[in-house]
């Protein structure tokens, strides 16, 4: 819709330069943002001022500098752009990095370590208990922390494979299926 707008404004910019009638400073600044294809949102400084019968136009962006000289008529006479340099980007990027804490979970690999004995064997006696076999039966038995919860996983029976989720804080399992 607000491109519409600048549509019919630099239609009624044209038509008006062949009436006679003159572009409004406030006029001067929608053809330069709509030259640059810049919103009014993207703009973060803005200078605009008449000067010798045309329009001075000079704002920034977060990713340039642009400079217009603009004709009462509406006519763009003059034009320029900087962009940021990539320096200037990457000692921003560099900030941001400086500032943001290391974070202090560890990743999934290191938790397996953190998984005292004492709970490997409560997690699988309440893996068995949910199944209803002994604690001696399961074979290849690997316990992991993954997302808070405690997933035991065993081999029972020729080719199965069960995977039963067990609260850390209660040992007891919430949920059981077999691959």
């Amino acid at each position: 819709m607000k491109r519409i707008g600048l549509i019919l404004l630099s239609l009624f910019l044209l038509c008006a330069c062949q009436s006679g009638i003159e572009a409004t400073l406030e006029d001067s600044v929608i053809v330069a943002m709509d030259d640059s294809n810049v919103s009014e949102e993207e703009i973060t400084s803005l200078s605009k001022e008449e000067k010798k019968g045309d329009y001075y136009i000079v704002f920034e962006t977060a990713t340039g500098h642009y400079e217009y000289k603009i004709g009462k008529d509406g006519q763009i006479k003059d034009r320029d752009y900087q962009s940021v340099t990539n320096e200037n980007v990457e000692e921003e990027k560099k900030e941001e990095e400086e500032v943001q804490p290391e974070p202090e979970e560890k990743p999934a690999e290191e938790k397996k370590d953190e998984i005292s004995e004492d709970a490997k064997k409560r997690a699988l006696e309440a893996a068995c208990i949910n199944m209803g076999i002994d604690t001696s039966a399961p074979q290849n038995v690997q316990v992991t922390m993954e997302e808070g919860q405690l997933v035991v996983r065993f081999d029972f029976g020729e080719g199965v494979t069960y995977v039963t989720t067990v609260d850390p804080n209660s040992f007891v399992a919430t949920s059981s299926y077999s691959i």
